[in-house]
């Protein structure tokens, strides 16, 4: 078994500390000082696979060759970081013997520089109870509660207007049939890649394991820029996508979605343990009034923020759900899928992800439309920046959540120019 693993989240006070735990043991140390309390957990501060201009391999595997030589017992879990190691072993006479060799010179010779370490305590973390992620409500507890309160929900379960969750769009046939397409798709046609920018690309510790792998049908979607310019499958969905498009459709209205629902362009996400995306709010210019994810394989927690007055709601998405968006939930709530190994599900239950694909559907505006006529104003709207002189932002007053004047939020919008329907040119947005 592989005693060491690589970035990601502190172990956790267990013994073992398990890597899939969301707290912090690595934190309780003090660099300098000249008393250390002996623990069983130490941190090497300026030894990781940034720091060492070397793999987080080759970093465990040079601490396991320091120790062999010093006859030091092998810790019990390590994690590599980016600046720094974090190590735990069986029992503080280890421990001491471990942070003698890294204050000695064999670990100059060995490791090729001074190594500036100390020990971690974990009393205060087992002083506190133990915390979980904000726990996510299922789409029959949302639909009830958000319902109360003359239609504003309730304190901890929000409405959110425009926010529709269909179950089981998908029957398990169809889903696995997707995402086999997907995956040859990935493996042979498109190809996947990766949502990091080029600055994280050309690093020489760059794994892709470590970001969402995304794949783009009708028009690609370019992270470095933002933008959307080059067409990809010939700037239309493919066969296979056209078909899950009208599938979708019989969900979103019909004509009565006044051809909103007519999308041009996919996103494939791959959100693996511990991946996610920061918060965010669809370009209003890029895109049409409607979108829409499907989720397959496996079930993740979605967060949604009012841009304001910052009411949250954490909700579920199972496998085979679609989810919806529409007037305030795709223009004012921000939505993110946070970063970590579990997920607190409805009931108390702690749940570890596994692997899923989110399929987000979009129509692309077109020059000839115009800029964006949303009715909710410059903090959200990139084509409608009403900001008067004061820095406050006019928000119409007919919307669900009525705010005549506010301070303008910090938002993450991104902001870019309308498309022309024959030649593309780079856009800025953000994709789900």
């Amino acid at each position: 078994m592989q005693w060491w693993t690589a970035g990601g989240q502190e172990a956790s006070p267990t013994d073992p500390p398990s890597p899939n735990d969301d707290q912090r043991l690595y934190f309780g140390y003090r660099i300098g000082r000249k008393i250390q309390v002996p623990s069983k957990h130490i941190i090497i501060v300026n030894w990781g696979h940034h720091a060492a201009k070397r793999s987080a391999e080759l970093c465990a595997q040079a601490i396991a060759k320091l120790l062999t030589t010093e006859n030091v017992p092998h810790p019990l879990f390590c994690r590599v970081c980016s600046s720094k190691t974090c190590l735990s072993f069986v029992d503080l006479e280890s421990a001491t013997l471990a942070y003698a060799v890294f204050t000695s010179h064999a670990a100059v010779t060995t490791l090729g520089r001074k190594i500036v370490s100390a020990y971690s305590s974990s009393k205060m973390y087992e002083q506190k109870a133990i915390t979980h992620p904000r726990a996510a409500v299922s789409w029959a507890t949302y639909d009830q509660e958000s319902k109360r309160n003359d239609g504003s929900g309730t304190k901890d379960i929000p409405h959110v207007p425009g926010l529709l969750l269909v179950l089981d769009a998908l029957n398990s046939e169809q889903e696995q049939r997707l995402v086999k397409e997907l995956y040859t798709n990935g493996e042979s046609g498109l190809g996947w890649s990766s949502c990091a920018r080029k600055v994280a690309r050309e690093r020489s510790d760059f794994s892709m394991d470590d970001h969402r792998r995304v794949m783009h049908f009708g028009h690609k979607f370019d992270y470095d820029t933002r933008g959307v310019g080059s067409l990809v499958t010939g700037g239309s969905l493919p066969p296979f996508l056209q078909t899950l498009a009208e599938l979708v459709r019989e969900y979103c209205g019909g004509h009565d979605a006044n051809g909103e629902d007519i999308f041009d362009q996919c996103t494939v996400n791959e959100y693996k343990a511990g991946h996610g995306i920061a918060a965010h709010v669809d370009t209003h210019s890029a895109f049409g009034t409607m979108l829409v994810s499907l989720s397959l394989l496996n079930a993740s927690v979605m967060s949604f923020v009012h841009s304001v007055n910052g009411k949250r709601m954490d909700l579920i998405l199972p496998p085979r759900s679609l989810l919806i968006l529409q007037g305030e939930a795709r223009y004012v709530w921000t939505h993110c899928i946070p970063p970590r190994t579990t997920d607190l599900m409805e009931g108390g239950e702690l749940v570890r992800r596994e692997t899923r694909l989110s399929l987000t559907l979009r129509r692309l505006r077109r020059s000839e439309e115009g800029p964006c006529t949303c009715r909710f104003g410059g903090a959200w709207c990139d084509s409608l920046a009403a900001i008067n002189s004061e820095g406050k932002l006019h928000v119409d007053t007919t919307a669900q959540e009525p705010v005549q004047e506010v301070h303008v939020p910090k938002v993450r919008v991104s902001t870019m120019s309308s498309a022309p329907s024959s030649a593309p040119k780079k856009k800025r947005l953000k994709s789900s």
